[in-house]
């Protein structure tokens, strides 16, 4: 895709770029959402341009005069091509690729979407008193730092109290609760005192996206 200013600004490279959009445009103009007649309006405009410039950079023609007419047709030329490639830039029936093949650049349409996080937490105890436990939690990819995955605001948790059967991952938990900062306060609720706790959790987006939960972490509740 173009990138930086379309039109190029050296005599040479401006030969090259407006000799291209002529031929795309002349080729199939309905592509670019114009007519034969646009297309022909384009070609006089760089024949008039290419005429002065071999003039002008053709030793044997080259003088004040074909320099000053080729200075001339290029300002003419320039109208022309940045009012249709103005044109079709706005055009959104025109396609990336045929703005690319143009000559065009390219623009950004949005942000590209933050995906679902990849990785897990992975939770740890920092203190167990009566009533509160400190739970610490450290991404997968990178445990030595508190940072997020990129994209991730928190971590959704989720915990079972003393289960027949010991869960193997948060799916079916009733319990659920969010938190930013690590370590964060996990207060036993009523009755739990005592009882072994399995606690899974996962990084979520912004905008809600989940990434896999965790392996369990298994602690008694003081």
């Amino acid at each position: 895709m173009a990138s930086g200013p379309y039109i190029p600004a050296k005599n040479s490279q401006y030969q090259a770029w407006l000799l291209n959009f002529s031929t795309v445009i002349t080729a199939n103009p309905s592509n670019y959402g114009l007519t034969s007649t646009d297309a022909a309006t384009i070609a006089a405009a760089y024949n008039t341009w290419h005429t002065a410039y071999i003039a002008a950079t053709t030793p044997s023609t080259r003088t004040s005069a074909t320099v000053a007419a080729m200075a001339t047709a290029k300002a003419s030329s320039l109208i022309t091509a940045r009012t249709y490639a103005q044109i079709i830039q706005n055009n959104a029936g025109v396609s990336d690729t045929n703005k690319a093949a143009a000559g065009l650049t390219v623009r950004a349409t949005g942000r590209t979407p933050i995906p679902a996080p990849t990785n897990v937490p992975i939770l740890s105890i920092a203190a167990l008193q009566v009533g509160v436990s400190q739970v610490a939690y450290r991404n997968s990819a990178n445990p030595t730092s508190k940072q997020k995955p990129y994209g991730s605001i928190q971590i959704q948790y989720v915990y079972y109290a003393a289960p027949t059967t010991p869960p193997v991952d948060g799916d079916a938990a009733t319990n659920s609760a969010i938190a930013t900062k690590s370590p964060f306060l996990f207060t036993t609720p009523t009755g739990d005192a005592g009882k072994t706790i399995y606690m899974f959790a996962r990084f979520q987006t912004r905008r809600g996206l989940t990434g896999p939960w965790s392996a369990a972490l298994q602690f008694t509740a003081p």
